[in-house]
C-alpha cells in the first residue's frame, strides 16, 4: 500500500494532480468530461427529470438509465484511441482525433430524451377533460382567419389553423387561448394532437421532418428529421406508429422509451390516418386513399413492441384528403368522403357503400354530432350560401336544420370527438343542432338530382348571361358603348377583426386607366371592402357593389353606387360568377368585358381592353 502511495504521489509531481485525480476517476467520466454533453441535451435532460419530481422511483431509473448511455457514447468514441488509467481530460482530447463520434451520440441522446418527454406527457390526464358541446357558442375573436381544425380525442383542446401558417390551440366551448404555434413550411395535412391533447405533432420543413410540442408551454419536446409523420398515438404501449424521411418512406412502430423502431406490418405502404377503435386500447383502424385495416398492437413479454393486421379491406371508393374519416354506430361504421360523396365500411361484415350526396351541394365538410347523425351545409343550385341538413346513418333519412344561422360559415367536423365549428362572420362551436321532420336520403338524392337536371335544362334554353335582357334594364343612363369591368375578391389582403369578432373594411386599390369609352364598374367581395377608385380621368357611369356583407365605394365621382345583390366571385370559373352577370343584366345592358379577380387581393387596375 505504501508502494502505491508513493508511485501516485510520483506521478503527481511530474505529470500533475489532474492525472492523480484521473486514477480515481472511471474513464467514460474522463472521456465525457473531455468531450461534453451538448448544453440542448443537458437542458431537455433536467426538463424531463423535473417533470418526474413527484416520482422519486420514475427519476431514479431515468437517471440510471440516462448514466449507462453516456457509458455508452465514451467508450463508443474512443474504442479505438484506448484511455489509459492515468490520462487526463486533456490528455483525453489529444489522443481521439474524430469529435464528430460524439456529436452522433448527442443525437442519438436527443432522441432518447426527446421521445422519453413525450411518454412522461402523454401518460399524463388530459390538459382539459372532454365535456360533450352543446347549444352554439361563439369563441372570442382570432388575429387571423381560421381555415382548419384539429381535435383531440380524449380532451377539450383543439387547435385553429389560420391563413399565415399559424396554430392556435385553444379550450373548448370557452375558447380560452392556450398557446400559439408557428410552423414553418407546414403542409396541408398530417397534424395531429394526442388524445389527451397534450402534444401537438407537426410535419414542418415541406414535409422533410416532424416536431412534437407541448401544448400548454409550446416547449419542444422533440425534432427529428428521420421521420416526416404520424399515423397514430400508442399511450398505452408507449409508442408512436410514424412514417420514416423520404429516404425511406417505411412505417414504423417506434418505441419511446428507448428510440427504437421496428417495421410496421401494414399492407397499406403508405397510411395517412388512423382512427381508435372502441373494442380495445390498443386497436386502430389505419389506412390511406385506397384500403383500410383494423391493427392490433401490443407490448411483449421480453419488452418489445409488436403490430398484426387483423383485417384488410380494398375500398371501394378512393377517399378524398379533404375530410378525415371518422366511426359511427360505435364504432361499427367508417365514414369517409370519396371525391364529392359521403362513403362507408361495415367493420363487422364488410360490407361498404356510399350516398350520392354530392347532389345535396354540400358547401364544405361533415361534422358528426353522435354515434348516429352527420351534420352539414348544402346549397340550391348556383347559389353559396344555403341550409344547413341533419343525415341519419342508420335511419337514412336526411332532415333540414331548423334557425340555421347562415352568417357562421362554411361546417367544419371535430372529429374524431363529436360536435362543429364553424367559421364565417364569427367562430361558433357547438354539438346539437334543431332539426325539422325527416325524409328518405334516397329520395332526397332522386329530387336534388332532377332540380338540378332541370335547371341544366332551363339555362340551355334560356339566353345567354351576356345578351341584353327583355326587360329594360334599371340604369337607363349608362351609355351603349360603356364597357363593364368586373373585380372580385373574397377579403382584402390584410383585414382584420375588430375586439368583438366583426370584419374591419380594408382597402383594395382600383386604378382605373385614360380611355375614351365610359366605364361600369362591377366590384364583388364576401368581406367589407372599402374599395378606393383612382381614376385616371375615364368617365364612370355606374358603380355596382355585391357582396356578403356591406362594401364602399370612394373616388368615382358623381357615378350612382348601388348594391344589386349578396353573389360574391373572385373566379371566373364559377357558378357564381354567372349569377353575378346576370345581377349586373338587371341594371345594364352592356356585356361583361373583362374581370380579375382573387382570393386575397389589394390593387387592380382597369384598362380600355
Amino acid at each position: 500500500m505504501f508502494h502505491v502511495l508513493l508511485v501516485l504521489v510520483a506521478a503527481c509531481a511530474l505529470s500533475g494532480c489532474d492525472r492523480m485525480a484521473a486514477a480515481f476517476t472511471s474513464a467514460p467520466d474522463r472521456i465525457n468530461k473531455a468531450f461534453p454533453v451538448s448544453d440542448e441535451v443537458l437542458l431537455a435532460m433536467n426538463k424531463l427529470v423535473t417533470s418526474t419530481a413527484d416520482d422519486d422511483k420514475a427519476a431514479s431509473a431515468l437517471k440510471a438509465q440516462y448514466e449507462r448511455l453516456l457509458q455508452v457514447r465514451a467508450l463508443t468514441c474512443t474504442a479505438s484511441s484506448p484511455i489509459g488509467r492515468f490520462d487526463a481530460p486533456a490528455d483525453i482530447r489529444k489522443k481521439v482525433a474524430d469529435s464528430n463520434c460524439f456529436k452522433e451520440q448527442d443525437a442519438q441522446l436527443a432522441d432518447w430524451v426527446g421521445l422519453r418527454r413525450v411518454s412522461a406527457l402523454l401518460n399524463k390526464p388530459p390538459l382539459y377533460p372532454l365535456v360533450e358541446l352543446r347549444a352554439r357558442q361563439t369563441l372570442p375573436a382570432t388575429k387571423d382567419r381560421g381555415i382548419g381544425v384539429i381535435t383531440s380525442a380524449e380532451s377539450n383542446v383543439v387547435l385553429l389553423r389560420s391563413n399565415r401558417e399559424t396554430f392556435n390551440a385553444v379550450r373548448l366551448p370557452d375558447g380560452k387561448p392556450i398557446q400559439t404555434f408557428a410552423v414553418a413550411d407546414a403542409g396541408q395535412a398530417g397534424f395531429s394532437l394526442s388524445p389527451n391533447g397534450r402534444i401537438f405533432a407537426a410535419p414542418s420543413g415541406a414535409g422533410q421532418n416532424l416536431k412534437l410540442m407541448d401544448v400548454e408551454t409550446g416547449a419542444t419536446l422533440w425534432s427529428t428529421d428521420r421521420y416526416r409523420g404520424l399515423v397514430t398515438w400508442l399511450p398505452v404501449l408507449d409508442a408512436l406508429v410514424l412514417v420514416q424521411s423520404p429516404q425511406g418512406q417505411e412505417t414504423v412502430i417506434v418505441d419511446t422509451l428507448n428510440g427504437k423502431a421496428a417495421p410496421y406490418p401494414l399492407a397499406e405502404k403508405r397510411p395517412t390516418w388512423a382512427l381508435a377503435l372502441p373494442d380495445g386500447a390498443n386497436r386502430r383502424l389505419v389506412g390511406g386513399t385506397s384500403s383500410a385495416a383494423v391493427m392490433d398492437h401490443a407490448r411483449e413479454a421480453d419488452g418489445t413492441l409488436s403490430a398484426k393486421q387483423v383485417n384488410f379491406w380494398r375500398l371501394a371508393r378512393s377517399m378524398s384528403s379533404s375530410l378525415s374519416p371518422f366511426l359511427m354506430d360505435n364504432g361499427k361504421k367508417a365514414f369517409y368522403l370519396d371525391a364529392r360523396n359521403l362513403a362507408w365500411i361495415d367493420l363487422a361484415s364488410g360490407e361498404q357503400g356510399f350516398w350520392e350526396t354530392s347532389a345535396l351541394n354540400i358547401l364544405h365538410g361533415y361534422a358528426k354530432l353522435n354515434e348516429t347523425s352527420v351534420f352539414f351545409s348544402s346549397s340550391a343550385p348556383g347559389f353559396y350560401t344555403g341550409e344547413g341538413k341533419v343525415i341519419d346513418v342508420l335511419q337514412m333519412t336526411v332532415a333540414p336544420v331548423l334557425n340555421y344561422q347562415q352568417g357562421d360559415g362554411v361546417v367544419l367536423g371535430l372529429m374524431p370527438r363529436s360536435g362543429y365549428m364553424r367559421y364565417g362572420s364569427v367562430t361558433t362551436v357547438g354539438g346539437e343542432v334543431e332539426s325539422g321532420p325527416p325524409e328518405d336520403l334516397q329520395k332526397a338524392i332522386a329530387a336534388a338530382q332532377l332540380e338540378t337536371q332541370l335547371t341544366k335544362l332551363k339555362a340551355e334554353s334560356s339566353p345567354p348571361a351576356d345578351a341584353v335582357p327583355t326587360v329594360a334594364p334599371l340604369l337607363t343612363q349608362v351609355p351603349q358603348d360603356a364597357q363593364v369591368a368586373v373585380v372580385g375578391v373574397y377579403e382584402p389582403k390584410g383585414r382584420t377583426l375588430d375586439p368583438r369578432g366583426t370584419r374591419n373594411p380594408a382597402v383594395v386599390r382600383v386604378n382605373v386607366l385614360p380611355a375614351s369609352t365610359p366605364l361600369v364598374l362591377v366590384l364583388s367581395s364576401y368581406a367589407p371592402v372599402r374599395w378606393v377608385v383612382q381614376n385616371s380621368g375615364r368617365k364612370i357611369s355606374a358603380v355596382l357593389l355585391s357582396g356578403y356583407h356591406e362594401s364602399e365605394a370612394l373616388g368615382v365621382g358623381s357615378a350612382p353606387v348601388l348594391k344589386i345583390g349578396s353573389t360574391y366571385v373572385y373566379k371566373m370559373e364559377s357558378q357564381e360568377y354567372a349569377k353575378l352577370k346576370k345581377d349586373v343584366a338587371r341594371y345594364v345592358s352592356n356585356p361583361v368585358r373583362s374581370f380579375q379577380g382573387s382570393y386575397t387581393g389589394q390593387d387592380f387596375s382597369v384598362s380600355g381592353f
